[in-house]
């Protein structure tokens, strides 16, 4: 039972989370590339860069040292990058 609460619940949230885009494309359709820059910066670039060196790095938890230091260090770099863009995203916001 706790398990299917579980799965409700993540379902619920990805659903809001489309719905919430979805309003936003609708209320900012002049601003859409913007939209689609801010979703690709902040959801994107983790996406890519981010989530495949974080389960390497579970998944092969001996992996040699040099190894592990370079996904890091990528790791870092993918989050300032998303960080990055979605910051200049959202100031550029207002203008053309």
């Amino acid at each position: 039972l706790g398990s299917l609460r579980s799965k409700r619940e993540g379902n619920f949230a990805r659903s809001l989370v489309v719905v919430a885009l979805c309003g936003v494309a609708v209320m900012e359709v002049d601003n859409l590339d913007k939209l689609v820059a801010l979703v690709g910066g902040f959801l994107g670039i983790p996406l890519a860069f981010v989530y495949p060196l974080a389960i390497h790095l579970r998944l092969v938890p001996d992996a040699p040292r040099a190894t592990q230091l370079l996904n890091r260090v990528c790791i870092v770099v993918g989050v300032v990058l998303a960080v990055m863009c979605s910051a200049v995203t959202v100031a550029t916001w207002g203008s053309s």
